[in-house]
């Protein structure tokens, strides 16, 4: 941890340690277990909950995204710049090349709308024998994780939202939602937020 950002500073929810720790076993029972000190990318870092605990943890962490959520800690580490947004004419990851030992995300690259970009500079950003460790959603899980309307992932039509809407089905926020909204937020929402991409 830099001396800019000191332990007694930071905040971690139960959840998101939790989270931390069982992407950290992941690595190691696939031999890859990053040292003290390691420099670690969370890509699409939301609000930075992530980094707090990887900075807790001893790691040099650092994310980046295109908009910052809410974070326990996320001012603080705007303010010191381990928070970054992601340049986007053209894409970039805001860090220089093979700057990281470890890339990590989670949740993130069923939203990522240009993939092959991503990837390279994801590639450009990783130090040679560097890994990386991404956390998705499948396309054809029965439940899809969002909207919460069952396969959406992959059957995307207004009848099969509108049944779904109809039956009750509601995201925590939407909540006293008509089915009629529900139905145009979740069509919207899957064609402008969210990007399986199909695995051949």
């Amino acid at each position: 941890m830099t001396d800019s950002v000191s332990r007694n500073q930071l905040r971690c929810h139960a959840d998101v340690e939790a989270r931390v720790e069982r992407r950290l076993r992941t690595l190691a029972r696939h031999g890859c277990q990053p040292a003290p000190a390691s420099r670690v990318l969370d890509l699409g870092c939301g609000g930075g909950d992530t980094v707090s605990s990887l900075l807790l943890r001893d790691f040099d962490a650092w994310g980046c995204d295109l908009r910052f959520r809410r974070g326990l800690n996320r001012e603080l580490l705007e303010a010191e710049g381990r928070l970054r947004p992601i340049e986007t004419a053209p894409y970039r990851l805001p860090f220089d090349d093979e700057s990281f030992d470890l890339v990590l995300s989670d949740q993130v690259f069923e939203h990522i709308q240009n993939i092959d970009e991503t990837f390279a500079e994801i590639a450009r950003v990783t130090k040679p024998g560097g890994v990386g460790l991404h956390v998705f959603p499948a396309r054809w899980r029965p439940i899809e994780v969002h909207v919460l309307v069952p396969f959406a992932g992959v059957v995307r039509a207004r009848w099969w939202l509108e049944m779904w809407a109809r039956a009750g089905i509601r995201n925590v926020h939407q909540k006293g939602a008509s089915p009629a909204e529900v139905v145009e937020r979740n069509s919207r929402y899957l064609r402008e937020s969210v990007n399986y991409v199909a695995v051949e």
